[in-house]
């Protein structure tokens, strides 16, 4: 009877092996050319031509599209986005916090964006009524061996320009701003605010139907990218997700890749890079910060962003308080987020898993060198993350009072983190421009260096708050490395 188990045994493992593979082959194919096999003549599948073709529509991919128009009102501009609607990921399911600017390196170019950034997009928000409000944030020491921490980010936010920055030494000054607050020293932005970042992208989005040289596709996944056989055009092969079938194609002079949590697959089928800006990034992943919110029955009041001082470990974490001004979710103070490492692109829970992505990060020594050195804050991160008590611990560390009965469920984001080389967590914007292979195995045009997509690599958080200066810079390097002429 045990022989029999064993053997059984045996033969379930065997059986989920080779379907787990066949699962991976289908999708690592299906996800890297959706071109092979095809027939180079590619005239009769090709739907129409756009100038411009920007894929994904988050607030980045929006926010470009806009600033292409307006930089080049003659072009021609398609989005091609797999959800059903703008700004389904990312651009959603964040602390909707419009950052002042002061944790990023002085000099680099997130420091100077998310300034911009920040004015650029309190002023959108205004002149369009949309919801936004600068109800400051308090981040804060809550012993005396994080003073210095605070210290450096004061001395960090006057050097990359935010304003009205002060340094609170006291829990009497904290108090003064938010009474439940416990904490040795803090640092007061009284010009942090908050938005509904989604509908920031709907909005842009909207205006953007208003013009007659743009168009968008929604569900709508690309699968394969080709250069044509006889000129500089590029071939976008676009499927409904999770469908077969029908495949559309669509032509573009020029792709700018605003994909996010997809990147690497995007990466993978784009071509050999020719070019690059900003710090080169190995491998994205995705992480996943869970919130809760305070129950409308709590008596905790929470009136501005109430942070951590930053751990300086691998990961950036801090579980926070933020007041809301969501659009759809309403009202309200939400709290985290955590960083727990996904095992799904679209890891929205610890059940969430996809073999391909698994595969794909896996098989990265980036990745592997980046578990090493963050063994111990990655296996604290995925704990806190699925326990209410360890969050709920992290979260009386700034305001003691909360009790497991102020908070409830609220929603997850999942963000893409580009890993660099030696395994580092990458904190500025990068880009990589890059000539997809051609249809025609022959095309003598296949040597050029001369790129035709751009793919953005990283663009890390503050990038909701900065969307607006980064689609600027986006396309400012566009236009140098396609050559565009005003």
């Amino acid at each position: 009877m045990g022989k029999i188990f064993t053997n059984r045994r045996l033969c379930f493992f065997g059986s989920s092996i080779v379907l787990a593979s066949a699962a991976w082959w289908s999708q690592h194919r299906r996800l890297s050319d959706a071109f092979d096999g095809r027939d180079p003549s590619y005239h009769s599948l090709v739907t129409s031509h756009s100038d411009v073709v920007i894929v994904g529509g988050g607030i980045v991919g929006t926010a470009v599209a806009r600033e292409v128009l307006q930089k080049f009102p003659t072009k021609s501009v398609r989005i091609i986005e797999k959800e059903a609607d703008v700004a389904c990921h990312q651009s959603s399911h964040n602390s909707g916090v419009i950052h002042a600017g002061m944790y990023y390196t002085p000099g680099s170019s997130m420091a100077r964006l998310c300034v911009e950034g920040a004015r650029r997009m309190f002023e959108y928000c205004q002149v369009h009524n949309l919801p936004c409000e600068r109800v400051g944030k308090l981040i804060v020491a809550v012993d005396e061996g994080q003073r210095g921490a605070v210290e450096e980010l004061f001395r960090r936010g006057n050097l990359n320009g935010v304003k009205d920055l002060q340094l609170l030494a006291t829990q009497k000054e904290i108090h003064a701003i938010e009474p439940l607050v416990c904490g040795v020293a803090a640092l007061w932005s009284p010009n942090t605010g908050i938005a509904d970042f989604s509908a920031v992208a709907r909005h842009m989005h909207q205006a953007l139907l208003k013009n007659s040289r743009f168009s968008s596709v929604f569900r709508g996944e690309v699968r394969g990218l080709r250069t044509t056989d006889s000129a500089d055009r590029v071939l976008l092969a676009v499927k409904e997700p999770g469908q077969e079938g029908p495949l559309v194609v669509y032509s573009a002079s020029h792709v700018i890749v605003c994909s996010g949590l997809h990147n690497n697959h995007l990466a993978a089928i784009a071509g050999d890079v020719v070019a690059t800006e900003g710090p080169k990034v190995a491998c994205s992943v995705s992480f996943r910060g869970r919130y809760y919110q305070l129950k409308p029955s709590s008596t905790i009041s929470v009136k501005t962003n109430v942070y951590p001082c930053p751990t300086g470990g691998g990961i950036p974490v801090g579980i926070h308080f933020t007041p809301t001004v969501d659009e759809r979710r309403g009202r309200g103070v939400i709290i985290g987020p955590g960083s727990a490492m996904c095992s799904a692109f679209e890891g929205y829970t610890a059940l969430n898993w996809e073999l391909p992505y698994l595969v794909d990060i896996l098989q990265s020594s980036a990745v592997w060198a980046f578990l090493a050195g963050n063994v111990g804050l990655g296996i604290q991160q995925f704990l806190t993350d699925q326990s209410k008590s360890r969050f709920l611990a992290e979260a009386q560390k700034l305001i003691p009072s909360v009790t497991a009965d102020d908070i409830t469920d609220s929603f997850a984001g999942v963000m893409a983190a580009g890993i660099g080389e030696s395994g580092v967590w990458v904190a500025d914007l990068s880009a990589e421009f890059t000539r997809p292979k051609p249809l025609n195995k022959q095309d003598k045009h296949f040597s050029s260096a001369k790129p035709l997509l751009m793919n953005i690599r990283n663009a890390p958080s503050p990038c909701a708050t900065a969307s607006l200066a980064v689609a600027e810079d986006i396309v400012a390097l566009a236009t140098k490395q396609f050559d565009w002429k005003h």
